[in-house]
């Protein structure tokens, strides 16, 4: 969904709007009311990316890292972070209007080519996060293999050996 800017640069919605609430016009029509919805939606999806191409905007006119951000977000220095790098690695034209932002983020370390074909892959086969994730790893070169995770562990209480996929005792093991 597009989200009509109008010239001033905010979306024009009717009633009041405030920090902590919107109130609707007692008047306000059911078709309006719909349109502020899907507005508020569209904006609501958007935001990170304003605000990463607003941070990464500020770093190349003005050489301004994050201080200024966290001063006026009252976000986490992390969030900022993954947000601004998202922006600076997945670049307009590759964005996805229909993926949430956080999927962006987990292409963000691949070429372009492979971002735009895992993003429509995402699109197209409904991918979780997580699995979008998983794909985008299989096509990292920079990242050491996963390490095999260890199935069995020593209980340091009873001595007893458990395996960690089924939580069961060991044949033969005793405590």
């Amino acid at each position: 969904m597009t989200v009509a800017i109008p010239e001033g640069g905010v979306p024009a919605l009717p009633g009041t709007l405030t920090r902590t609430s919107y109130e609707p016009p007692a008047d306000q029509s059911f078709e309006a009311w719909e349109q502020v919805g899907g507005t508020l939606f569209a904006m609501a999806r958007s935001m990170q990316w304003w605000l990463g191409d607003w941070i990464r905007h500020g770093e190349e006119r003005w050489g301004e890292r994050y201080s200024q951000a966290l001063e006026l977000t009252g976000l986490e220095y992390g969030t900022l972070r993954d947000i601004a790098w998202t922006c600076s690695r997945v670049l307009p034209p590759v964005r996805s209007e229909t993926l949430p932002f956080w999927h962006h983020k987990e292409v963000a370390a691949l070429n372009v080519a492979d971002q735009d074909e895992l993003l429509a892959a995402a699109e197209t086969q409904n991918w979780t996060q997580s699995e979008l994730r998983a794909a985008a790893r299989e096509r990292r070169t920079d990242l050491p293999p996963p390490k095999p995770k260890e199935r069995w562990v020593d209980c340091p209480h009873c001595g007893g050996r458990f395996d960690l996929s089924s939580t069961t005792r060991q044949e033969g093991e005793t405590r």
